[in-house]
């Protein structure tokens, strides 16, 4: 989930996902096993290279979550506010710049009623529809959702019809599949959206990526995130009503085969499991490069066991004989200290944090490292912090004890760290990128990690499916 996602109350684009139901497909013993309708098959999963191979499925097969849904929010129409610079009916360019193909784009959202819709390349909206009360997914027509791109060096230039939020412009390199549920007592059906992390997931072969997208009265929101995973390469550009350009330029041409092989070195180095990171198709190319917490949300994952457990004692230990400070956008420098020799206790947070696992680590949402109901704002300040300087192990560096402070360069260069953030970054054209939850966070004046670009008088967004140089 990118920056967008968690800045949704923020932006006003307004993701309410729910769990309509368990996953079908779990990863046990070396063989993907799908359950589902009364049936099992088994299936071999690991290649030579200790990599998961995809086997695209059908409906049955779709692991319906939250990452992977979008709600309708509300039925009844609403005046929407305004702003005199804001542009509804803002221009993409589309550009093409891999020679696979074909490519279509899909461009979803909510519209300023809440409702799901897809931009066609008309520049109409389509909204899909299902049957209320209807749990199985059903799948929306290609036809009237798919953009076709043209051939490498080609723009597709599409206008938004109107303010879209909590939208996504997908990529694949072939069709993409979208369905619908309507589940009892929603306001109007759910989109499912391809699964990056289900090898049975019916867009499984497909290479595919998106960016996150909203454009409402207070401008454009775009981010370019590798938070959840590895796909098709994208940067974008936003020309502004200024005359100036903004750029993300994301990863390099050609980055997702090197980012691979980068993750089977590491597990062959360390015996942790990097190499399932990376999704192939019988060939062994590369699809997709799973983030660890994603690959962890896998049912029957190797767990990367005691790779941070020698790193968080000697973290627990350091700070038993000196105080962390956090400094925080709100509360100022909040002092830490480890306790009963095996927990930060922070003044004035009312949570502790106890020692992490891995997946609380990489994710950030768990364990320690997550938004209770009851936190108050210092931890809601202190704990994305923590686990920020924890991905890029920068707690035991000489400077660590103040976080955020230490420049971008000396992120993951000690061990044990999050490599899947650190070989998104070195592969990126300029080092920069969204390759964990929080990786937005950064010191006052130091290098801004993230890939959002937002400007409140937007005149085009250009979007490159292969990235830019």
């Amino acid at each position: 989930m990118g920056i967008l996602s968690r800045l949704a109350t923020i932006l006003d684009a307004v993701l309410i996902t729910s769990a309509l139901g368990t996953p079908t497909a779990v990863i046990s013993d070396g063989l993907l096993v799908q359950a589902g309708g009364g049936t099992v098959a088994t299936l071999p999963f690991v290649n030579n290279n200790n990599s998961i191979i995809v086997q695209p499925g059908a409906v049955n097969d779709i692991v319906v979550t939250r990452q992977n849904t979008l709600n309708a929010t509300d039925d009844s129409p609403s005046p929407p506010m305004f702003s005199p610079q804001a542009n509804p009916r803002l221009l993409l360019n589309l550009v093409n710049q891999i020679r696979a193909g074909p490519v279509s784009a899909y461009i979803t959202g909510l519209d300023l009623r809440g409702r799901l819709v897809f931009v066609q390349s008309n520049g109409k909206f389509y909204y899909p529809t299902a049957t209320p009360g209807r749990s199985k997914p059903q799948q929306i027509k290609d036809a009237n959702i798919a953009i076709p791109l043209g051939a490498v060096g080609s723009t597709k230039t599409v206008t938004l019809p109107d303010y879209i939020t909590s939208g996504r412009v997908y990529f694949g390199v072939g069709a993409l599949h979208f369905f619908t549920v309507y589940p009892s007592g929603a306001a109007g059906p759910t989109l499912v959206q391809p699964a990056a992390n289900n090898p049975r997931d019916p867009s499984a072969g497909v290479r595919w990526g998106f960016i996150e997208l909203t454009n409402n009265a207070a401008g454009l929101y775009a981010n370019l995130s590798n938070v959840d995973f590895v796909g098709l390469v994208l940067g974008m550009a936003v020309k502004t009503g200024s005359g100036s350009t903004l750029q993300a330029k994301g990863l390099k041409p050609g980055s997702l085969q090197p980012m691979c092989d980068n993750m089977r070195s590491a597990g062959a180095k360390d015996g942790q499991p990097w190499g399932k990171l990376c999704l192939t198709d019988q060939s062994g190319h590369a699809l997709r490069v799973l983030a660890p917490q994603d690959y962890l949300a896998i049912s029957g994952s190797q767990k990367f066991k005691d790779y941070w457990t020698k790193y968080i004692d000697r973290v627990m230990a350091r700070y038993t004989k000196e105080p962390l400070t956090i400094i925080t956008p709100r509360n100022g420098n909040i002092t830490c200290r480890t306790v009963n020799n095996n927990a930060l206790a922070c003044n004035g947070d009312n949570h502790a944090y106890g020692p992490p696992t891995a997946v609380d680590i990489f994710g950030c949402n768990s364990g320690p490292f997550q938004a209770y109901p009851n936190a108050n704002s210092i931890h809601q300040d202190v704990y994305p912090r923590i686990c920020a300087a924890f991905n890029r192990a920068t707690l035991l560096l000489r400077g660590g004890n103040v976080q955020p402070s230490l420049p971008a360069s000396s992120y993951y260069r000690s061990e044990p760290n999050n490599l899947y953030a650190k070989h998104v970054h070195a592969l990126s054209v300029d080092g920069t990128g969204y390759a964990f939850p929080y990786d937005d966070v950064n010191p006052q004046g130091g290098t801004d990690q993230a890939g959002l670009l937002h400007d409140p008088n937007p005149k085009l967004l250009i979007i490159y499916v292969g990235g830019q140089q």
